[in-house]
């Protein structure tokens, strides 16, 4: 059970996704996200695909003094975190979580037996026609626990044909 947090405490923001310390598209997105989240006054953390160090701050290193978020790193073998994010989501205990990538690599997050204790906001690109039948649950459980998001005003139109009833905001890529 996740603990009361008091008014005066920020809330906490656990972002899942490519380490933002990589060159790819979505560890761009990340940066992004937690510069913009840490400027607002959020706590941040990120479970890090594609990083394999030590769980912690690691205020040693540059880019992490540069972002300044506490980093939870998958295991090789671990794809996209999914064995080791119920534990993560135990220990950080964020109030929203936000999982930056394809449908397929968070697709699992909708079977998470802690899904009540976090908001969860999917972001992922949706960039060819036709809209993925396969998609329709995964949009429509983010919708019901969470707020899905996506890069563009395309993708929103592509849903919104497909699903009428579900509200998609955009928010830019990168």
């Amino acid at each position: 059970m996740a603990r009361r947090r008091q008014a005066s405490e920020p809330p906490r923001i656990l972002i899942c996704g490519d380490y933002f310390g990589i060159n790819t598209g979505f560890a761009r997105v990340n940066r992004n996200l937690i510069r913009g989240f840490k400027a607002r006054g959020y706590e941040v953390a990120q479970h890090c695909w594609f990083w394999y160090g030590q769980t912690g701050r690691g205020d040693q290193d540059v880019e992490q003094r540069d972002y300044g978020c506490f980093r939870y790193p998958v295991q090789p073998g671990d794809g996209f975190g999914k064995r080791s994010f119920e534990a993560v989501t135990q220990d950080w205990d964020p109030d929203v979580v936000v999982s930056v990538g394809d449908v397929w690599m968070t697709d699992w997050i909708m079977a998470s037996p802690g899904r009540g204790r976090f908001f969860w906001i999917p972001y992922f690109p949706l960039d060819a026609l036709p809209f993925p039948t396969g998609w329709v649950p995964f949009v429509a459980d983010a919708a019901a626990f969470g707020q899905p998001i996506v890069y563009s005003r395309y993708a929103a139109g592509l849903i919104g044909q497909a699903m009428p009833e579900t509200n998609v905001p955009v928010v830019g890529f990168g």
